[in-house]
C-alpha cells in the first residue's frame, strides 16, 4: 500500500505521522514559543523530505484540493520512533493528557495568605498527548511543552521529583491566556493557621486529577482542588473536588487514590 502522512503541530510540537500496511513512523521536534496557541493538522498520501532536507506534505483540504506544505528543518533534536503493528488503521488517536509527574507551580509572583482567609486561583500545568490507534495499542506518550524537571521537599533525601511551570497563578479566569497546550485548574487556599502563609512554590497532583474539556471557555480543565492550612501551620488537607458542572471527563486520572488526604505543609507548598 503506498504511504500515507498525518502532520500536527499543537503550539510548540511537531508531530509527523507515517503509516504502511504494518508500521507506524512517528517523527516529533519542538520549535518555535511554547505559548503560541496554533493548532495545524493536515492529512495527506505523500510525505518525503525535498533536496533542502525539509518536510513535503502533500494534504488534502477540505474541498478535497491537495496542497504541498513545507514544513521547517527538523532540527538536531527531531525523535523518531518505528512501532510494527500486526496492521495499521486509517484512524488514529491524539488523546490529551494531565503530566505523568505532580507540577511544581511558580507564580510569577510571591503570594501572602493571611490568617484566616481564602483565596482561589487559577492554576495552568502543560499537557501531554497520547498517540494511539482507537481500540488498540499506544504508540507513543509525549509532552506538548518540554518540562523542566525540579525537586520539590523539605531535604535533598526527602521529597519528589516533580515538573516545574511559571504560572501567573491569577484570581479571575478572565486573566488567564487560552492556551491549547496548557490544562486549568482551579485552587482554593485556605489558612486556618494564626500567622500569614507565604506561598513561592505549590505542588499540586495532577496525575490524580481528571481532565475535561469546557466548551464554554474554550479551555482543557481539571478536577478543583483545595489546599488547608490548618490550625497548627504545620499540616495541610488535600481534597480534590468535582469538575465544573455539566463536563464529561475526557481523560481520567493516571493514578487512582482518595479524594483527599492529609501531608506536611512543606510537601505541598514553599
Amino acid at each position: 500500500m503506498p504511504e500515507e502522512g498525518l502532520y500536527v503541530r499543537i503550539g510548540a510540537c511537531f508531530l509527523q505521522m507515517r503509516r504502511s500496511a504494518h508500521e507506524w513512523s512517528l517523527h516529533h521536534h519542538y520549535a518555535g514559543d511554547p505559548l503560541d496557541p496554533t493548532v495545524d493538522i493536515h492529512t495527506g498520501q505523500d510525505a518525503a523530505a525535498d533536496d533542502l532536507g525539509r518536510t513535503s506534505i502533500v494534504a488534502t483540504s477540505a474541498a478535497g484540493a491537495e496542497t504541498s506544505l513545507l514544513g521547517i528543518a527538523p532540527p538536531g533534536d527531531e525523535q523518531m520512533l518505528r512501532a510494527v503493528v500486526n496492521a495499521t488503521s486509517e484512524v488514529i488517536e491524539l488523546v490529551p493528557r494531565l503530566a505523568n509527574r505532580s507540577v511544581v507551580a511558580r507564580p510569577q509572583r510571591p503570594l501572602r495568605l493571611p490568617a484566616g482567609q481564602t483565596a482561589h486561583l487559577y492554576v495552568g500545568t502543560p499537557l501531554w498527548v497520547a498517540v494511539r490507534v482507537p481500540g488498540g495499542p499506544e504508540m507513543l506518550e509525549l509532552p506538548l511543552i518540554v518540562p523542566t524537571e525540579t525537586w520539590f521537599g523539605p531535604s535533598p533525601v526527602e521529597g519528589e521529583l516533580c515538573y516545574s511551570a511559571r504560572t501567573r497563578a491569577v484570581s479571575s479566569l478572565d486573566e488567564v491566556p487560552g492556551l491549547t497546550t496548557r490544562a486549568l485548574t482551579r485552587v482554593t487556599l485556605i489558612n486556618r493557621a494564626s500567622d500569614a502563609m507565604d506561598l513561592e512554590r505549590l505542588r499540586l497532583p495532577v496525575p490524580r486529577l481528571r481532565l475535561a474539556w469546557d466548551d464554554a471557555i474554550g479551555r482543557f480543565v481539571t478536577d478543583e482542588l483545595e489546599l488547608r492550612r490548618e490550625e497548627d501551620g504545620k499540616t495541610a488537607n488535600v481534597e480534590i473536588k468535582s469538575l465544573p458542572a455539566g463536563l464529561t471527563v475526557t481523560t481520567p486520572p493516571r493514578e487512582v487514590t482518595r479524594r483527599s488526604w492529609s501531608h506536611a505543609l512543606s510537601a505541598l507548598w514553599a
